[in-house]
């Protein structure tokens, strides 16, 4: 059973002679709020005012480059490069500390992870292959020389004395993710024959000397901190047992804290683990190097808090950094400490507008809390003037409508057909990897519930039963409805339904054909194999590379990976003609009839927008706003979002 004693968590905890109030802080993320050139905006500022407000110890402040020629790794990155963008970092440290954090600045270097620097600079002329599919031709990389060294070494030092100017109360040297000190460090991208490479000591040098040149301008008692990976996650990589070597060369060398992390460019879904793998990935490493350090340690990786205070009540970690769970609720600390778990909007791990908006050079966004980096634009206050609202749906668009009209002040009733709020969510809950949505379904849930509005379960939002509410504002998200075809053998007894099938209302024979390569599919597929199932994955697509192309890149990966170590069969180029008594006849490249045997024909079909609302809606109230999935089928986004705006613009 998860922990309900959170108490460990709250227990202060010095970083050199800096006392933090809990050991819970905020990881550093590239908010992509700066400007182009690594400015400081207000957007954020009031980014990070709500989350030292929420309770945190300290913030790391995202990447900030530490020179204006090769460090960032792509536009509107923070910068501390020179003392032009000192007011700015001043201003953001004050806000920080005003608001009751500690402010922390992360300094890096990109190294040959950029999309900004052409050529990027590396230990050896090796290409990070993340970056080199993302930027194609564009992206080169070359070695850098020993003078280049050792100006990097000396623009480290001298940004940290530029933090410590502007006011942060400590700094984090970025030794992690294969940027330049990371990659110094590793096997894998330092193949030099100088004395930056070959042994550890060598490989560690350059990190050590940033250490010592850092320590030597800020003087002895500022916290500086070391972020470095336990495991690269590749073959010939840096690896814990050279990570517990290097933490007691980086204490002899001056740090107060060692942030371990892990993942390079070619494994980042370990750095940034999506909903398929269970939390916590990285806090093994951090548990390595607790055995051997003298100072405090940070673990990271998709940590929630139970897990955050089983991992310090066990002597795992002295402190535990969270990154995307801060971006879907900033008050984490502050509802933990009051044991208001159910009160946290999860992180569902998606990285959708986090991780893929950075892919595609747009600012920091959260798929489930629509105000992440919006935070000054859609404060939620009251409205000047409550109004009645009706909001006909109780899946995720309707509950995120419901709780943003109600906190507005508005005087809500909400309608919900079945027994059970949640919609979609329901059906993710059930499958066993996306625990991260049942999560967010009880918390939407818990939210709604427990604020004053009128919820009526079991019952059709009927034109007559609404308008007898006359409502003022009516808001549709009435969701979807399953989609049907009409083909031969639809009937016979051996034919599931995957919904049938989550809900226990029908069960599956040993060997199972899956009709579809829709999102449907590809769940119910990796849910029946694990069940020991025998399953054929049938999709009119040609080939598994043609499956799921919209989903972010990394959780792609995991989830692809997922189901050939599942044991789904994927077959190519299979169309349905009909199904048979002993499974279904499928047509591919020519009209001959390919028939594969099956105990059980999962028709994976998917579902369609549910209109039946739609047409009579604009007879009882004017212009009313249709969202989620009754408009078209998509993401969480396409639903909390639009939930948001619809009940915000009241």
């Amino acid at each position: 059973m998860p922990t309900t004693d959170f108490s460990p968590l709250f227990d202060p905890i010095k970083i050199g002679k800096l006392t933090l109030k809990n050991r819970i802080v905020m990881a550093p993320m590239c908010s992509r709020l700066p400007t182009a050139d690594g400015e400081v905006t207000p957007a954020l500022i009031d980014h990070y005012r709500v989350r030292a407000k929420g309770g945190a110890a300290m913030l790391i402040i995202e990447f900030a480059r530490i020179d204006d020629e090769l460090s960032s790794a792509e536009w509107g990155m923070l910068s501390a490069s020179s003392d032009r963008f000192s007011v700015g970092l001043g201003l953001l440290a004050e806000t920080i500390t005003l608001n009751g954090a500690r402010a922390c600045l992360q300094l890096a270097h990109a190294g040959r992870q950029s999309s900004y620097a052409e050529p990027c600079l590396s230990p050896s002329a090796i290409p990070d292959l993340m970056y080199q599919a993302l930027m194609g031709e564009r992206y080169k990389v070359r070695e850098i020389t020993v003078a280049e060294i050792e100006g990097v070494i000396q623009s480290f030092a001298e940004a940290a004395a530029r933090a410590k100017m502007a006011g942060f109360e400590a700094v984090e040297i970025h030794g992690a993710h294969g940027y330049l000190p990371g990659t110094f460090l590793s096997p894998y991208g330092n193949h030099r024959n100088d004395k930056y490479g070959g042994s550890l000591e060598n490989r560690a040098r350059v990190s050590l000397d940033i250490v010592r040149e850092t320590r030597a301008l800020v003087g002895p008692d500022f916290p500086i901190l070391y972020r470095y990976n336990g495991d690269d996650f590749v073959p010939g990589g840096f690896e814990i047992e050279e990570a517990k070597e290097l933490a007691l060369m980086l204490e002899d060398a001056g740090i107060d804290a060692h942030h371990v992390s892990g993942s390079i460019g070619e494994s980042w879904e370990e750095c940034e683990p999506p909903i398929y793998v269970p939390r916590g990935g990285l806090a093994h490493l951090a548990a390595a190097v607790k055995e051997i350090a003298t100072l405090p340690v940070i673990a990271v990786g998709g940590i929630d808090v139970p897990m955050a205070a089983d991992l310090v009540r066990e002597g795992k970690t002295d402190i535990v950094a969270i990154g995307r769970g801060f971006l879907s609720d900033t008050d984490i600390p502050n509802k933990a400490a009051q044991g208001e778990i159910r009160a946290i909007r999860p992180c569902i791990r998606c990285n959708e507008s986090c991780l893929n908006g950075e892919m595609v050079a747009r600012p920091q966004r959260c798929d489930v809390n629509f105000q992440c980096g919006r935070e000054g634009d859609f404060p939620l206050v009251k409205a000047d003037e409550s109004r009645r609202v009706v909001v006909i749906g109780g899946g995720a668009a309707g509950m995120e409508a419901a709780r943003i009209a109600c906190l507005r002040g508005h005087e809500v009733t909400m309608f919900e057909r079945t027994d059970r709020l949640g919609g979609q969510l329901q059906i993710a809950a059930l499958l066993g990897f996306k625990d991260d949505l049942r999560a967010l379904m009880d918390n939407m849930a818990y939210e709604v519930e427990r604020l004053d509005i009128d919820i009526r379960m079991n019952t059709e939002a009927t034109p007559d039963l609404v308008k007898s509410l006359n409502p003022d504002n009516l808001i549709v998200a009435c969701g979807v409805q399953s989609k049907y075809r009409n083909i031969t053998g639809v009937d016979l007894p051996h034919v599931s339904y995957p919904v049938d099938l989550l809900e226990g209302k029908a069960t599956a024979g040993k060997r199972v054909i899956v009709v579809g390569g829709g999102w449907l599919g590809c769940d119910i597929s990796v849910y029946l194999a694990r069940l020991g199932k025998e399953v054929w994955l049938t999709t009119i697509k040609e080939a598994a590379d043609d499956l799921i192309p919209n989903l972010e890149p990394f959780s792609r990966k995991v989830f692809m990976d997922m189901m050939e170590s599942s044991g789904v069969i994927i077959k190519g180029n299979h169309r349905i003609a009909e199904i048979t008594p002993t499974g279904a006849s499928f047509t591919g490249d020519t009209d001959e009839l390919i028939h594969l045997e099956a105990d059980t024909v999962v028709p994976a079909w998917g579902f369609r927008p549910d209109r039946t609302f739609n047409e009579v809606a604009h007879e009882i109230a004017p212009s009313p706003p249709f969202i989620g999935d009754c408009v078209r089928l998509g993401n969480l986004r396409s639903c909390v979002w639009p939930g948001f705006m619809a009940a915000y613009e009241i």
